[in-house]
């Protein structure tokens, strides 16, 4: 009997030694603000060590085809996003805490010139992808951000980071909570139809009655049981997306729902605010800082 209970208590600690070393192990998703002090255009975040990007998007980094097969990840690295507060952000998948990793935040400009890491098909690449390079931009990097026990996984891998940056000193400081000066923006509403403001001295119901003409107050542009498509009215303004002359996060939204896939109609030629004759990312980009109080122009 006491053998017996050794046995199963050598079995009990052998199994939960194994499920301990697989949670250990387990691919944790890692996110990575950075504080984007030179206010960069673009920020490209380079990391290696042990990681591997969880972003597949066409923009979000520069691939290159290589003739063995294989494919080569090539600098600057995943685009990060921009979350209007003067920080950016990038997420990474950890396989390993024990392998910790480096990384490097710079001013997304790819290399024009072979070199000790870029090879002839790689700068095809980089040049075919459309963005900036050594050409005609200078390029601008943090100093390498070594991620190891001693800061970023001294509890294990974390699921937020932050890295605040001192543009003049080329200095970065890793923290595991958000810094004071980091403040999260409300992103545009998925239901503009809730943001629309009464009309002075109406209620809701009174909005919402048909007027002498007909007609009714409440603004039912987008939704969800539009025919879908798009909408090539020649009158239009660039930017305002609903048609109701008026550019606002109702736009946002709009052209936000269109690019998911959702069936909504909108005139494709009010929504092309960057004017390359395409209706994606880019603009609702382009859009978002224009709310936000950008100085960016909207059309051609």
């Amino acid at each position: 009997m006491k053998r017996l209970k050794k046995v199963c208590a050598a079995a009990l600690s052998t199994a939960m030694t194994f499920a301990m070393t697989i949670s250990a192990f387990a691919d944790q998703t890692v996110i990575f603000h950075f504080e984007n002090a030179k206010n960069w255009e673009d920020v490209g975040a380079w990391i290696y060590e042990g990681v591997s990007w969880d972003t597949c998007i066409t923009d979000s980094y520069v691939k290159c085809n290589k003739a063995d097969g294989t494919v080569k990840n090539l600098w600057p690295g995943a685009k990060c996003e921009d979350e209007e507060n003067g920080w950016v952000k990038t997420s990474a998948i950890f396989s390993d805490e024990a392998t910790g990793a480096s990384m490097i935040f710079n001013n997304f400009v790819g290399d024009a010139e072979i070199n000790n890491t870029t090879e002839e098909d790689d700068v095809e690449a980089i040049k075919a992808s459309g963005i900036k390079t050594t050409e005609t931009a200078t390029k601008e990097q943090t100093k390498d951000i070594i991620l190891n026990k001693r800061n970023a996984f001294k509890n294990g891998i974390p699921s937020e980071v932050w890295i605040s940056y001192d543009g003049e000193k080329n200095k970065t400081t890793v923290s595991l909570t958000a810094p004071e000066d980091y403040k999260v923006v409300e992103k545009p509403d998925d239901n503009p139809e809730e943001e629309k403001t009464h009309d002075e001295g109406k209620t809701p119901e009174e909005e919402k009655a048909p007027d002498e003409t007909g007609t009714s107050d409440e603004d039912t542009t987008g939704d969800e049981d539009t025919t879908g498509g798009e909408d090539t009215t020649d009158e239009f303004t660039v930017g305002d997306i609903t048609g109701d002359g008026d550019i606002d996060m109702k736009d946002a939204a709009m052209l936000k729902r269109y690019l998911v896939g959702w069936d909504v109609t909108i005139n494709t030629k009010a929504a092309d605010v960057n004017g390359d004759d395409a209706v994606d990312m880019k603009d609702a980009a382009i859009l978002k800082r224009y709310l936000a109080g950008w100085e960016v122009k909207l059309g051609k």
